[in-house]
């Protein structure tokens, strides 16, 4: 694999080589077309204008423990939620607060109380500011 001071030697080769001549600049000759938007691939590999393609993988997901949450009519207990090498807060949505609420624990990124509000079924939706996101299930049951 080339080290990226011979990418950056080549890349800087290629975009000067059609702006010298006999030793004098001149401009370029007007604007380039676009590339087309490179395939993600697995390693960073040449493109055929010289470039690097470099794939960031999508984060990982959000995961809350226990999934999916089921508890009673006025009762409430506790989740952890969190995303695999993430320690920042998360955003979180409930889908429809008249079944259930949701709040984070104090002191904590990842502990949520959970608590039934009315019998049905309805998602608590998180997301990190790194960008993983996740989905839990949280059903309320009669007493």
């Amino acid at each position: 694999m080339p080290s990226l001071q011979v990418v950056f030697a080549i890349a800087l080769a290629f975009d000067l080589s059609g702006c010298l001549s006999s030793g004098s600049p001149q401009a370029p000759a007007g604007p380039q077309a676009q590339s087309p938007t490179p395939t993600p691939s697995p390693n960073p590999s040449p493109t055929s204008t010289g470039g690097i393609v470099i794939v960031v993988p999508s984060p990982p997901p959000v995961l809350c423990t226990p999934a999916p949450v089921v508890i009673a009519v006025a009762q409430q207990t506790v989740i952890s939620c969190a995303q695999q090498g993430y320690i920042g807060p998360l955003t979180f949505t409930v889908a429809n607060p008249a079944i259930a609420s949701v709040k984070l624990a104090a002191g904590t990124f990842t502990l949520f109380y959970v608590t039934g509000v009315s019998v049905g079924t309805t998602s608590l939706s998180l997301e990190s500011s790194s960008g993983g996101v996740g989905q839990t299930t949280i059903q309320v049951t009669a007493h």
